[in-house]
């Protein structure tokens, strides 16, 4: 725009010289208007100040065309150098927080550090103990060896008596298996034998109710059916709730029937089945007294 106005305003312009020109013929005394027009170079001056004018109004609008795309750098410029200062902000906040982050992991990385050579102290100390209490150890393994074998004969081993789990100790499951084997076998005798001594020796034994059971049931094989039923009844007395209870009762009978003792067998028959109306030996006791009356 700036252009265009210098050209009108230069004395010594194209534009200027070629309007006055065609102006200063217009207004020339004693000259006709078609005479004028018909004039060559009034003509060619009116023609080039068209030429002119058109070139003018191009330059205008390449100008402006030219300044509203400038305006559009300049506003994605300003728009680009906001985001900057935004970006430039979160990535200052960042590094802020990253800084934080670092001093504190050092810190950490310090007290871990310090840790480390406390338990690498620790575990020289320890491997110095450890090889002196070897060469202790050296000196006492067959000791230990004999020791540990005889404890592990002393632990308790978990057996199942009567559908119950309970702990005993070695020796009292093999005195005890060894006496049942002998009555399994046949060999009352032994049986009886082994039960008596191991209810003399074991009286608070988990075993000793049953092994009270198995030596009536063995003197009653032997026909010693007196003992058979102070060993029934002393059965009965320690634990009458006892799953055996019905049986053992029942053995009580049997041995009142052997001892003719008709009248005892019948009341122990009834207790049976009063006690222990749902018992296999109820059964078995009612069906003995109908055979009785």
């Amino acid at each position: 725009m700036q252009l265009i106005l210098q050209s009108f305003c230069n004395p010594n312009g194209p534009v200027l010289r070629s309007t006055l020109l065609a102006l200063s013929l217009i207004c020339l005394p004693g000259v006709g208007r078609a005479g004028l027009f018909e004039d060559e170079d009034a003509r060619r001056a009116i023609l080039e100040l068209r030429k002119q004018n058109l070139g003018l109004t191009q330059q205008i609008a390449a100008g402006e065309q030219a300044a509203n795309k400038l305006a559009e750098r300049v506003t994605a410029l300003e728009t680009s150098l906001a985001a900057d200062r935004d970006q430039s902000t979160q990535l200052r906040k960042l590094l802020l927080e990253f800084q934080v982050q670092l001093d504190a992991s050092k810190g950490e990385l310090a007290v871990v550090r310090g840790a480390q050579e406390v338990l690498q102290r620790d575990t020289a100390d320890a491997r110095k103990w450890q090889k002196a209490a070897d060469d202790q150890v050296q000196g006492v393994g067959p000791k230990l060896v004999n020791f540990e074998v005889r404890l592990a004969k002393l632990e308790p081993v978990q057996v199942q008596i009567n559908g119950v789990d309970v702990w005993v100790t070695q020796d009292e499951r093999r005195e005890f298996d060894a006496a049942l084997v002998s009555f399994q076998a046949a060999d009352y005798v032994r049986s009886q034998k082994l039960f008596t001594e191991f209810l003399a020796s074991r009286p608070r034994s988990a075993y000793t109710t049953t092994a009270m059971l198995w030596l009536a049931n063995a003197q009653y094989a032997l026909r010693d059916f007196g003992m058979a039923m102070q060993s029934y009844r002393a059965f009965l007395t320690r634990d009458p709730g006892n799953a055996k209870a019905p049986e053992a009762l029942l053995g009580v009978a049997n041995c009142q029937l052997e001892l003719k003792d008709i009248r005892g067998m019948k009341k122990s028959l009834e207790d049976l089945i009063r006690l222990y109306p749902q018992s296999d030996a109820a059964v078995a006791s009612a069906g003995r007294l109908k055979a009785i009356k």
